[in-house]
């Protein structure tokens, strides 16, 4: 069996990379917000450090610390959002994707005008 030939443009293929690129950043947010969640309740301060500049409190797995603006701005819940709001649709767009693709290189899903016996 072989597929026909389509004159319409793949408009499949910038969507593509679009959701790869969602995702490959989606996973470095995701990433980084377990190392500083690892990192902070060990070096943060546990009491306020008005010399540094440490003066917000953070609970970090069940540890109170205190950051510096930058750090808590740079480690919150919204960051976790993105990261799992932006990976879960890639992800999900990803799977679809294959799984499409695969049908494709199979034949299935292809009406039957477009396949040369």
């Amino acid at each position: 069996m072989k597929l026909e030939a389509s004159n319409s443009p793949d408009r499949s293929g910038a969507m593509q990379i679009l959701w790869r690129i969602l995702l490959f950043i989606s996973v470095i947010v995701g990433v980084s917000q377990a190392c500083l969640g690892l990192y902070f309740p060990a070096t943060a301060p546990r009491a306020p450090d008005h010399i540094r500049g440490a003066i917000y409190p953070v609970r970090i797995q069940g540890s109170l610390v205190y950051l510096t603006s930058t750090e808590s701005y740079f480690y919150n819940d919204r960051m976790l959002d993105i990261a799992f709001y932006g990976f879960a649709p890639a992800f999900l767009f990803e799977l679809w994707a294959q799984r499409s693709r695969s049908k494709k290189a199979k034949g299935e899903g292809v009406p039957p005008e477009r396949l040369e016996l």
